[in-house]
């Protein structure tokens, strides 16, 4: 594999709305941050009015969306002084700050009242791990794996974890595995294919894959050669390669994953451990031939249509 930075599984705006406070509306505020007597009784046995305030913001933030916020006080203002003003009713409230320790005091309380569970990475992290590789045998694409995290954090009522933590699960199962497939390829992998996909990545055979990759945008001869020439070259290896992939008991949604891979990186490919330029182009080249035989049928039916006109 190359040498790449931390998966990027979302989007900045979308990291930002899932770690960052909620902007409620007035009618969510007013959802959010209402108390059941249970909640009531919670937040009134914390002493400061200022941290009493805080908790009931962090629980409304909470009912949300289930994660662990670190806000300041000029993050989440306007949402205090509501608080302040319409649900703990009493004098203005100034500008304050909470150290670490108390926001952890605030969330044992929530995490106790709600009944969830705080991250654990001893204690969770195998569990969690287990559940993505599972899952990961069914479609290994990184978004996907994500949204199964925190479906499963959910469904046990665990906190999600910071994006960092999200990161290594994911790619943890991703590369778990694409190592299971690779053990499972090297198995069935002759010489010879071995040899004819390295060529095919190297740009050292008959056919580079640049020309595998471009297809025919046409119907006209010089465009249609280039199916041929892409027939002729793939034909006599796809019994090995169908075989090859059959073997490894790829789902649909993998196989259509591992393919889109070779068009995604291109010439980058040449970057990857061979096991996996293998699966990426074996997975390709069952696509390739189906659409090689698809537009070579499609160009002799509309040349035969011209004839006959």
């Amino acid at each position: 594999m190359p040498i790449q930075k931390r998966l990027q599984i979302l989007i900045e705006s979308e990291i930002s709305d899932l770690y960052g406070p909620p902007r409620f509306t007035l009618e969510e505020r007013r959802f959010y941050f209402a108390l059941n007597d249970r909640e009531a009784k919670v937040a009134s046995s914390i002493r400061n009015r200022s941290q009493r305030c805080f908790f009931v913001a962090l629980l409304g933030y909470f009912k949300s969306k289930p994660v662990m916020l670190n806000p300041s006080f000029g993050d989440v203002q306007d949402d205090l002084r509501f608080i302040a003003r319409e649900q703990l009713p009493g004098p203005g409230l100034l500008r304050f700050t909470l150290t670490q320790r108390q926001k952890d005091r605030l969330y044992l309380k929530l995490f106790e009242l709600i009944d969830y569970e705080k991250w654990c990475d001893n204690t969770l992290r195998d569990d969690v791990l287990m559940h993505l590789q599972k899952t990961a045998k069914s479609w290994i694409d990184a978004r996907y794996l994500f949204d199964a995290t925190t479906e499963y954090l959910a469904l046990h009522r665990i906190a999600i974890p910071k994006y960092t933590t999200m990161q290594t699960l994911v790619s943890r199962a991703i590369n778990n595995e694409r190592a299971r497939i690779s053990k499972a390829l090297a198995r069935q992998m002759t010489t010879e294919m071995s040899s004819n996909l390295a060529d095919v990545v190297d740009g050292k055979g008959e056919l580079k894959l640049s020309e595998m990759r471009q297809s025919a945008k046409s119907f006209t001869p010089h465009e249609l050669d280039k199916e041929l020439k892409v027939h002729r070259h793939i034909q006599p290896w796809m019994f090995t390669v169908n075989a090859v992939v059959k073997s490894l008991s790829l789902p649909l949604k993998n196989q259509q994953y591992f393919s889109s891979m070779v068009e995604y990186y291109g010439r980058k490919l040449q970057r990857f451990d061979r096991k996996i330029q293998q699966l990426y182009l074996l997975c390709y080249l069952q696509e390739r031939a189906e659409q090689n035989i698809e537009r070579l049928t499609d160009g002799f039916v509309y040349h035969l249509r011209k004839l006959q006109e």
